[in-house]
């Protein structure tokens, strides 16, 4: 019996060779991605996923995605999806609200914390201050902006 955690059965057909012979499978991955201008190795001894028995092509399956979008957080040291929505909750506030503070969109905290995008290092650096120093939670909800001079409270005090 085929475990195939709600996928269909094997074999599948492959995209590349076009024969039915993909199969559950282990391989050795490795990839090197670019993000802020360095170069990351990513290598995942006997990562899981599917594999075409006759011509060797991988299928990269949302479970191997996974795993390899893991590896990558932990090698450029990135927050994970999940921390920065644990942490977010652990706050009690909202995505929009977390989104205004650090000054990016809505939708960017969305994608963050469900892992369809990776944070830039900047918005990471914003994310660990904003999560790690109630300071800076104040500062950049703008409790204590005005009482820093970095916004003032009515239009007549922005003109002098």
């Amino acid at each position: 019996m085929n475990k195939n955690n709600g996928k269909k059965p094997f074999p599948w057909k492959c995209s590349k060779c076009q024969e039915k012979a993909v199969y559950d499978g282990t391989m050795n991955y490795s990839t090197d991605l670019e993000f802020d201008n360095r170069v990351y190795r990513i290598k995942i001894p006997k990562l899981k996923t599917p594999r075409c028995r006759k011509c060797g092509a991988p299928i990269i399956d949302s479970e191997a995605d996974e795993h390899i979008t893991a590896e990558f957080l932990r090698l450029a040291k990135l927050l994970t999806p999940d921390k920065i929505r644990k942490y977010r909750e652990r706050l009690g506030i909202s995505q929009k609200d977390l989104a205004s503070a650090i000054g990016i969109v809505e939708k960017e905290v969305a994608r963050y914390e469900s892992g369809r995008q990776f944070q830039q290092r900047p918005v990471d650096n914003m994310l660990r201050l904003f999560f790690g120093l109630p300071e800076a939670r104040d500062l950049l909800t703008k409790r204590k902006l005005s009482r820093v001079g970095l916004v003032t409270n009515s239009p007549a005090k922005a003109a002098s």
